[in-house]
């Protein structure tokens, strides 16, 4: 096997774009497992991109001892092309946060101004009476989202920006804090019909989306 004494222009693209890509896969696995003890604060998320970005976090694997042994071993990089691969992937991976960090301070502008309407939304959801209720089957949930007609205004944007999903019922779901009563889904439905009417009159046009377990 030759060896890779320094990377081609090829190479160097790929491992900056492998470097933008991991800064997209680590925010949304944190993002998703936000309950985590590991993830649970916006502290320890900025300490782990932060590691990251020295190329010793647990995105940077590649570049463990095991890792360049593999990249030595398997691709035959020598020790020059490994710091090249290390410093254009941390070149990306900073690159991605930042562009992230921007995205996210416009888009979430654009929820700001929604904020008021989502909040009288969430009293209106912990006002509904459901006393009549009894818990039990059918079990399952219930949330609202954005109609896909909508899907090019700003509000769309800002939302499918943040749920980062290609299922339109959960790319443009709107975070409304609902209350938990139990897990029978009629719970859910009759709280997201109220919400969905307050959010209409609003001029959000929302729908609600269910599923049984």
């Amino acid at each position: 096997m030759e060896q890779v004494l320094i990377l081609s222009p090829s190479k160097i693209k790929e491992w900056r774009d492998w470097g933008k890509q991991a800064y997209k896969s680590c925010a949304s696995m944190m993002k998703n497992n936000s309950h985590h003890p590991d993830y649970d604060t916006q502290e320890k998320r900025e300490a782990i991109h932060n590691a990251n970005e020295l190329g010793l976090g647990q995105s940077a694997y590649n570049f463990t001892e095991e890792g360049m042994a593999r990249l030595k071993s398997r691709w035959g990089y020598s020790d020059n092309a490994i710091k090249e691969a290390k410093n254009e992937w941390i070149d990306g991976y900073k690159a991605s946060r930042k562009w992230y960090a921007r995205a996210d301070q416009k888009q979430k502008a654009v929820l700001d101004r929604y904020a008021t309407i989502f909040e009288e939304a969430s009293k209106i959801a912990f006002a509904v009476n459901v006393s009549d209720i009894k818990d039990g089957f059918p079990c399952g949930s219930a949330h609202v989202y954005l109609d896909y007609a909508e899907r090019n205004t700003e509000l769309a944007k800002a939302l499918a920006h943040f749920n980062n999903s290609s299922t339109p019922q959960y790319k443009y779901k709107i975070d409304i804090k609902f209350p938990t009563y139990g897990q029978c889904i009629n719970f859910d439905e009759r709280i997201c019909g109220e919400v969905v009417q307050l959010l209409r009159s609003k001029g959000v046009l929302a729908n609600t989306y269910s599923w049984i377990d």
